[in-house]
């Protein structure tokens, strides 16, 4: 959203005054608390600015002053439709403000059922499942479908949540060159036989904006 002056944090102690002792988790935490407080002596700690409102649009009001706002994920521009904001009030109505649990246990709303019954005859799909963000998607199906004894491929600029799902699976983690499909399928050929081998990738990256080369990793004979 833009630099601009932020109040100096409180001094913190340094790493090495002896208060962190000889824990060097204490150290590390001291060390982070030391690089916050230079960058935020510079005007430079963008993170966990409080907006105070949201104004439609790209437009949102922070410590007093309209900004525009460009790292939001309202993409389609559908925030703040009214036909949502009515929709979100008759939820709010019926369902109050919270599920009770966690999903598989006490969570799962009727509400919930019926968006995935929508989104699965708009893709032509048997079923679909939603998740509370990207990331979580990202792990949890990547994690799902592989795991020992398996080997994951995986784009070297795949995003965090990708590289965080593979790890978490447990298979064998293989990266190989950004859409570089040549690679993949040497990195196939040297892959276990007996264990499953799944190809992950992002469709438009998001650090770079590149689109994965999807028809010809489709067409790879491996």
């Amino acid at each position: 959203m833009g630099r601009r002056e932020r109040t100096p944090a409180p001094a913190l102690p340094a790493a090495g005054d002896g208060r962190a002792g000889e824990d060097p988790i204490g150290r590390r935490i001291l060390e982070l608390n030391e690089r916050v407080q230079d960058v935020r002596s510079q005007g430079l700690y963008f993170f966990n600015i409080p907006v105070s409102e949201l104004r439609g649009g790209a437009k949102v009001l922070v410590d007093g002053r309209e900004m525009s706002m460009f790292s939001s994920y309202s993409y389609l521009g559908l925030l703040g439709h009214p036909r949502i904001d009515a929709a979100a009030r008759a939820a709010l109505d019926r369902f109050g403000t919270g599920t009770h649990g966690v999903r598989t246990l006490a969570g799962f709303l009727s509400l919930h059922h019926e968006l995935e019954q929508a989104l699965a005859a708009w893709k032509g799909t048997d079923d679909a499942i939603t998740y509370s963000s990207g990331y979580v998607t990202n792990l949890t199906t990547v994690s799902s479908l592989v795991g020992r004894h398996d080997t994951v491929f995986s784009d070297k600029l795949n995003h965090a949540s990708i590289v965080d799902g593979c790890l978490l699976s447990g298979a064998r983690f293989v990266r190989f060159r950004h859409n570089d499909i040549d690679e993949l399928e040497a990195r196939l050929r040297q892959a276990e036989p007996d264990g499953a081998r799944l190809v992950v990738a992002d469709a438009v990256f998001s650090m770079d904006g590149d689109i994965v080369d999807l028809p010809r990793q489709c067409r790879r004979p491996c």
